[in-house]
């Protein structure tokens, strides 16, 4: 099954080397990239069933690092195979014997690993009922033989280029390196027959010097679908586009854009899934970003970008798919760039290095994948001289809690029930945050990882929901607080830790149950009675603000009945009074506000009757623990109002 694929080196970690065979087959799968860990097979290599469909792979990329087989290898019934490319790396000598049969679309089989193994002395070999060129060993040795120009070619005129089919007769498959740099030449389409590169291609130069200046687009190299060394792009004074190489799977070792001036995208690579080495994007002065890269699934060394004037962001980067990337990640001297969520779905080793500095614009760094490696990595992170909100490690933390900027509706249990895994990391939501509307809520209780809510909390219409516990650790809510028209809701105690001071506008009404809002945070807020609500059509004793605001009193002096003192006046306007049942000994009185803060602390208070200065409290509601021998001997409310 692919999943079982896709999965491999999660459910076998570290697990590169297989003693015994392998046997790989099911119509779902479509690629072998998950394979990619694997170094050898001791036993055999079977891709495809005997009797029936085996597969629906199109290649062999996954299998790139592979080297050995100590059996047999057998690829059989796969119908849309078109090509064996992605066994670069394969030796063949110790094999026991090859079987490719019965795959209708297979045409190139020529690489290197079956050539070579075709050559040796009486190989056991068993081709047929394949593509053309494929169909038996004859013609497979044949193409084999047309592998051309194992010494490779250098490129430096247009004229070279547009001879190349009548100087190199059947030469579609290259085995040493190509290098195109010239300043006449402005097309490649004389190459367009070339379908893999055995070694590296270098397009320009690999030092800092301007080529190929009127070469404006890629195209010519169309068919070509494998490059086993580097691929670089570099110093192209006039390239506008890379479109020509949109059939491009897999580079074998790096990839460089390096110096482009006129690039203003990574189009032309839609179908590029595998770079076995690095990617480095540097000194590209009017790249905006990197659409184009919208296949790649596989960087197997780092990536680097830098020096990239115009760079405003980086998306194009398998917008859909998840990336792994084994090695380290360089961002830095990008002045325009303000965010780099492209880089959301990528997959960093936990031993990965990251530099994110000197990016001027660059105040979002919080993209899922750096928040996760941040928290896991046992790299080291350098995050500098960047924008506020990515200017240092600190911030960029703090950010990767924060997630919606437009605030988000949950409407059914499902959402509310996955929010942890639909928005994982998210703490703070930068919008409002609204339940309404949903029939099936009934708790809320997948919500209970979130801290603060910066653009107001909304409740309504909500017909099965009876209380509101899963937001209990909200300490903060930014603006209004409206809880409408929910039908059986009798409970809002898990409010009562948000901060008063956050509230811009309270709403409580048509809640025909909800009789009890004198909770911590709605006392905070109505404690003036000169506020901003509307309270109305609820149950007796919260029908109205001034219910509300009587039942906080209320509550206040039943708090403070039978403990180890009294306090009073409270409601209080500038002073109190403790009055305690014994001087046995001495206590430390100590008063909080709604959040937790300490606002006075009095110790080795020993008097019975002592006093106390509120005036320079604002007025609210405030909390006080009275402490004898560390021990909580005492604590209550106090609300300080000025009337």
């Amino acid at each position: 099954m692919q999943e079982e694929i896709d999965s491999f080196s999660v459910n076998y970690p570290g697990c590169s080397v297989i003693e015994g065979s392998v046997h790989i087959v099911g119509e779902d799968i479509q690629s072998l990239d998950g394979l990619w860990v694997l170094d050898e097979i001791g036993g055999d290599l079977v891709i495809g069933e005997a009797d029936s469909t085996g597969t629906s792979i199109t290649d062999l990329f996954g299998l790139n690092y592979l080297t050995a087989i100590g059996g047999d290898f057998i690829i059989q019934n796969n119908p849309l195979l078109e090509n064996l490319i992605g066994i670069s790396n394969l030796v063949l000598d110790s094999l026991n014997s090859l079987t490719i049969i019965n795959n209708p679309e297979l045409s190139l089989c020529d690489v290197h690993a079956i050539c070579n193994f075709l050559a040796l002395p009486a190989p056991q070999v068993n081709i047929h009922d394949n593509g053309p060129d494929c169909e038996n060993p004859e013609a497979v040795q044949l193409d084999c033989e047309n592998n051309c120009l194992p010494q490779g070619i250098y490129f430096g005129t247009q004229y070279e280029i547009d001879m190349f089919k009548a100087n190199h007769p059947g030469c579609t498959e290259i085995e040493g390196f190509v290098t195109i740099e010239g300043d006449n030449i402005s097309s490649l389409l004389g190459l367009n027959d070339i379908t893999t590169i055995q070694s590296r291609l270098l397009i320009g130069r690999l030092y800092p010097t301007t080529t190929n200046i009127n070469l404006i687009d890629l195209n010519g190299l169309e068919n070509l679908t494998f490059i086993g060394g580097f691929l670089a792009i570099n110093w192209n004074t006039s390239l506008v586009s890379c479109s020509g190489l949109n059939n491009l799977k897999h580079v074998g070792d790096y990839l460089s854009f390096w110096g482009n001036g006129s690039l203003i995208n990574l189009a032309g690579f839609e179908n590029l899934e595998m770079v076995d080495g690095g990617i480095n994007i540097h000194t590209n002065y009017e790249l905006e970003d990197l659409s184009g890269l919208n296949s790649l699934s596989y960087i197997g060394e780092g990536l680097g970008i830098q020096y990239n004037y115009n760079l405003h962001n980086l998306n194009g980067i398998n917008p859909t798919g998840s990336v792994v990337m084994a090695e380290n990640m360089i961002i830095s001297q990008n002045p325009v760039l303000t965010d780099i969520y492209g880089l959301q779905n990528f997959e960093f080793s936990s031993g990965a290095h990251l530099v994110i500095n000197a990016n001027g614009a660059l105040s979002s760094c919080d993209a899922l994948s750096i928040c996760e490696f941040m928290v896991n990595s046992t790299g080291t992170i350098q995050i500098s001289g960047n924008a506020f909100g990515c200017n240092n490690n600190g911030q960029v933390l703090y950010n990767c809690q924060a997630c919606l900027p437009n605030g988000i509706t949950l409407s059914t249990q499902e959402q509310i029930d996955n929010f942890q895994v639909t928005y994982e990391g998210c703490k703070i939501i930068q919008g409002p945050l609204i339940i309404s509307g949903g029939d099936d809520i009934t708790n809320l209780n997948g919500l209970n990882v979130l801290e603060r809510v910066e653009e107001g909390l909304y409740i309504y219409d909500n017909i099965n929901l009876e209380d509101l516990s899963g937001l209990d650790n909200i300490s903060s809510i930014g603006s209004e607080l409206v809880i409408h028209n929910n039908e059986v809701l009798d409970k809002i105690s898990a409010l009562s830790n948000i901060d008063p001071e956050s509230i811009e506008y309270l709403e409580i009404t048509s809640n025909p149950l909800l009789s009890n809002c004198a909770i911590q945070s709605i006392c905070g807020f109505v404690v003036s009675l000169n506020v901003n609500a509307d309270i109305n059509y609820n149950a007796a004793g919260c029908n109205t603000i001034y219910e509300v605001h009587n039942a906080c009193w209320t509550a206040t002096a039943e708090n403070n009945a039978g403990q180890f003192c009294k306090i009073f006046p409270n409601p209080t306007a500038d002073w109190i009074i403790i009055e305690t049942a014994t001087t046995s000994s001495t206590f430390d009185f100590i008063i909080q506000n709604v959040i937790g803060q300490v606002e006075i602390h009095k110790s080795n208070i020993s008097s019975p009757t002592h006093a106390i200065d509120l005036s320079e409290l604002t007025d609210g509601v405030y909390f006080y623990t009275v402490m004898e021998n560390d021990i909580t001997v005492g604590k209550g409310k106090i609300i300080k109002n000025k009337f």
